[in-house]
């Protein structure tokens, strides 16, 4: 037993089975101020279960999540229930029971808790794939000091340089079109997400369940206002959804994250409306997560992630592990850039590599926040750099009428290629579409 760089008590699990393997997602947002030792699921997971170490970050002890062939998760978490009912009933006596099926679009899951035999009963199981732990799930903010609005938007409006200063410009407005924060939640009453008749910013589902559905954090608020706020962000007139899966303290489960997926998807569907996920959270390889991106991407989404901040390939990360594909319409990792002395250069921390779809603007980004209706601040990391891209895609669905090969197309064609200075990889910078006026009669 020790600490963790975060001060929380671990312990080191030996390894497992090739199928059981270590699971983890941080949000992909620049290391921040925030006391990490206070980076726990809600107030009381930490006296009712300790963290230990995985082969791929921080887990929760005595939760997993077993990915199941398709169809078959009812009949694995019945199965589940009942193996531990007769041979590990501690964990109901603990309040800390769960046993519950996630479906996608073309992949399952069952998320539980238990001990090792049952991992190890579970893992054997018929239909069953592989059984990972279930890492914490954290958001951390680098904060400066207030700053002007985002040169972000400067720069993806212009396609050279030097900043043109001159405010905003995009072809449409992202009307019709949903973008999911799957996040902190969001500050519903700020006046960037404010209209006539209420708000754009909704509280559209919580898997944190604290005393405050809103968002406590912070994150959310900011990656939200970064896609769609009404001078801070993108796509002005979109509808912004909130998915809650990260706590106050900004961590949560890869379990909540992806039911969180699954809500998304099953909104999507319900509606029919185009729409974007965003997700500014990422850590250690996880094939649960990288599947469960890859199926909403397959169900019509555009889907938006966070390359990670460790200044290494994305590919060793989830959910940016997925990335590599989104020209072709599957999942969108996104990469950070700053803008220094006249020239687009990749952020320090950024990942980078070939699962890094594209770059956006990610260090020092204004937007909003919490604590109020006017509230901003200015943070870095990747987690700032995705939203900037999904509101583009909200901005294309749009104009292509919720095309989205359409969207797609324009998005990876409209964009400045060959100028980020170290780049290791994927070379592109992300530009709005602007109006160039009627069409010709």
């Amino acid at each position: 037993k020790g600490r963790d760089s975060f001060g929380i008590r671990t312990r080191t699990r030996p390894a497992a089975d090739m199928r059981i393997q270590g699971l983890g997602v941080i949000a992909g947002l620049l290391v921040a101020a925030t006391p990490a030792a206070a980076m726990i699921e809600d107030p009381g997971l930490e006296s009712r279960r300790s963290l230990v170490k995985s082969a791929r970050g921080l887990a929760v002890e005595g939760s997993y999540i077993a990915t199941v062939e398709f169809g078959k998760c009812e009949k694995v978490n019945n199965e589940v229930k009942a193996y531990k009912a007769k041979h590990n009933p501690g964990f109901a006596a603990r309040g800390d029971d769960r046993t519950a099926a996630i479906s996608l679009v073309t992949t399952c899951f069952v998320s539980f808790t238990g001990d090792t035999d049952v991992r190890d009963h579970v893992a054997g199981l018929p239909g069953v794939i592989e059984v990972e732990d279930d890492l914490v799930v954290q958001a951390e903010s680098a904060i400066a000091a207030e700053a002007p609005p985002s040169w972000g938007l400067d720069r993806i409006d212009q396609p050279s340089l030097p900043l043109s200063s001159s405010p905003f410009t995009v072809s449409h407005s992202g009307k019709g079109v949903d973008i999911f924060v799957i996040d902190t939640g969001i500050n519903p009453v700020h006046r960037e997400f404010q209209i006539e008749d209420g708000s754009r910013g909704l509280m559209f589902d919580d898997f944190i369940n604290e005393s405050n559905p809103d968002d406590m954090n912070g994150h959310g608020t900011h990656c939200a206002g970064t896609a769609a706020g009404a001078t801070t962000g993108i796509a002005r007139e979109a509808t912004v959804k909130s998915i809650k899966v990260l706590s106050r303290s900004g961590s949560g489960s890869t379990s909540g994250v992806i039911s969180g997926i699954k809500q998304a998807i099953k909104a999507f569907v319900a509606s029919q409306r185009p729409s974007v996920i965003s997700l500014s959270l990422g850590g250690g390889r996880s094939s649960s997560m990288n599947k469960a991106v890859a199926d909403a991407a397959k169900a019509g989404m555009i889907v938006v992630v966070a390359a990670g901040n460790e200044n290494q390939d994305a590919c060793n990360v989830s959910p940016a592990g997925a990335g590599g594909t989104g020209k072709d319409g599957g999942v969108i990792t996104v990469g950070s850039t700053t803008y220094s002395r006249n020239r687009d250069v990749r952020s320090s921390f950024s990942n980078y590599g070939d699962c890094v779809d594209i770059f956006a603007p990610g260090s020092s980004i204004y937007s909003s926040w919490i604590g109020g209706n006017t509230k901003y601040n200015t943070i870095s990391g990747t987690s700032m750099a995705t939203p900037h891209v999904a509101g583009v895609a909200a901005v294309l669905l749009d104009k292509h009428m919720g095309n989205k090969d359409a969207a797609i197309a324009e998005l990876f064609g409209h964009i400045v290629y060959g100028e980020i200075t170290d780049a290791k990889g994927a070379n592109i910078l992300l530009q709005a579409p602007q109006y160039t006026g009627p069409p010709t009669p």
